[in-house]
Parts: structure tokens; sequence; C-alpha cells
């Protein structure tokens, strides 16, 4: 199958990169159906000299220290819902995310923090969530540090390509052109597309890939089986589900923690058991007696 090299950074109307340049693409006919609805085919498949950035793509960049007290807050009240976790758990996840969020700023990954935090409310809280409740899990299942930090990272990004649709479009999330459609479908190839090529850590990359998959092969994008995906992206699987159904968005309600997390764990074709579990146990201090682990 023909495969092609990105010789230049390929940006959306709205100065956010979509490629990087030097990433790898493997064109396939879905592949050109994808790039050819983007309009960006003919960037990708003709080579051509590229003598400036696009001037929009940091227009509307905020800068992390001004989102600071809204992170930490975020972070609190996060932690504030996992009521059976350990003190120095919540601790150790806390730590993490600051470390990545504040003290990271040389490294090539950085501006997708940027980005992250720059985008519509809901898109950097959730990612917030997400990262906050996998690593809490991950170290209550005994990963260590390093393996900690690269779940917190993969977590925190693993909408990224969300952030190849307009603000605008992110913040109603419905009426879609046909375009931004097939970009939220496939916002997880994108998505890892996008941060293929920067310095972080292949877990990571795969968190982002893999966090819409299921256990019985229906998720997507690659429908992969269980003994498919990484058990890091299971835990990000597990907490992004529970944070996108416990959360009130513009186009639905919360629903209850109790009844999300009874149905995760009787879909245990779907969500991995033994995390769900995990998760039960970080947000109930006290287990209701009629609760069968």
């Amino acid at each position: 199958m023909e495969e092609t090299i990105v010789d230049h950074d390929v940006y959306n109307e709205h100065g956010i990169l979509l490629l990087s340049k030097g990433t790898k693409i493997v064109l396939s006919e879905h592949r050109y159906r994808q790039l050819s609805r983007m309009g960006i085919l003919d960037e990708v498949i003709q080579p051509r000299e590229r003598t400036q950035i696009n001037d929009n793509m940091n227009h509307d960049i905020i800068p992390i220290e001004e989102r600071k007290e809204q992170i930490n807050k975020t972070i609190r009240e996060t932690s504030s819902r996992l009521k059976g976790a350990d003190y120095f758990v919540l601790q150790k996840a806390t730590d993490i995310l600051n470390s990545i969020i504040f003290e990271n700023k040389n490294e090539d990954w950085y501006r997708f923090v940027s980005l992250i935090f720059s985008y519509v409310d809901w898109l950097y809280t959730h990612s917030l969530n997400v990262a906050i409740i996998g690593c809490v899990i991950a170290s209550t299942l005994g990963y260590d540090d390093k393996q900690l930090f690269n779940i917190a990272m993969g977590s925190l990004f693993h909408d990224i390509g969300l952030t190849l649709l307009p603000k605008k479009t992110l913040s109603k999330f419905s009426g879609f052109t046909e375009v931004e459609d097939n970009i939220v479908k496939n916002h997880c190839e994108m998505g890892y597309s996008m941060i293929n090529e920067v310095n972080l850590p292949q877990v990571s990359k795969e968190i982002i890939l893999q966090h819409h998959e299921r256990l019985d092969g229906s998720g997507y994008p690659n429908k992969l089986g269980e003994h498919q995906i990484n058990p890091e992206s299971m835990i990000a699987m597990v907490a992004e589900y529970f944070d996108t159904a416990t959360t009130a968005r513009v186009y639905k309600p919360a629903d209850p923690i109790q009844a999300t997390i009874d149905r995760m764990y009787l879909e245990d074709n779907l969500f991995p058991r033994h995390i769900v579990k995990v998760l039960i146990n970080i947000l109930l201090a006290d287990m209701p007696e009629n609760f069968n682990l």
C-alpha cells in the first residue's frame, strides 16, 4: 500500500495543526476519503515548499498562567468526587498533572497543553477529569510514577483531535457539517496523527488512539478486541466513559453516578471489570450494601 511522508506542517483554516512535518501516512482508500473530506488531500500528497507558518496559528492561544486558578479548581473538584481514594494517591495524581501542565514548557508536546486549555471549557475540564481519574485508578492498580506520568499525559491529550473543530462547533456539539462530523467520528485517529511525531511515549499516543475501543470489538476506530487494547488505554476508556456520562453538556444532562457505575459494572463485555471495580472503590467511601463486587 502506498505511503507518503508529510513534508511540511499542515494547518486547517483556523490555524490549528492537523499533521506535523514528517508524519508517515498510509494512503489507503479510507485515508484518501478522509483527507479529501477535510480539504487537505492535495497538501498531503503534493510536496511543496512552505515559506511561512499560518499567521493565525496562535491567535487564540491563552497563556496557561491565566488558566491556573480554573485548572486548580477543576482538579480540586474532581478529586473531591473520589471519596474512597487514598489521600496520598490523590496527591500524587495532582502533582503529576501539575508537573505536566506547568513544569514542561520546553517540551515539544507542550503546545498541545496550551491548545487544550485554550479551547472550550468543557473540553479542557473533561480532559483534566479523565487524566485525574485515570491516574488515580492506575496508581491504585500499582503503576509506578513514570507509568502514571505517561497515562496522565495520554489521558490529558485523549481528545486533542477534537481541536480540529472550531470552538463554536464544539460548543454546540450538534448540527455538524459533513467535514465536522467526519472529524468527530475520526478524532481518535486524527488526534494520533497530530501528536504522532512529537516526543511523547508510545503508550500515551495509543491512549489517544484507543480510548473509544470496547472489549467486545464494538468500539472505534479499529474495533479492537480485549486482547488488542493496551491495559493503559483500558484505564482511560473507563475514566473517559464515566466522566462523559456523569457530566452535563449542552446536548445532554448528567447521568447519576450510581446508575453509571452499575451500568459499567454489568457491561463487562464492554468495560474491564477489574478496572471498574477500582473506579467504584475510589468513588464510594461507603459501598452500598446491595452492591455485589
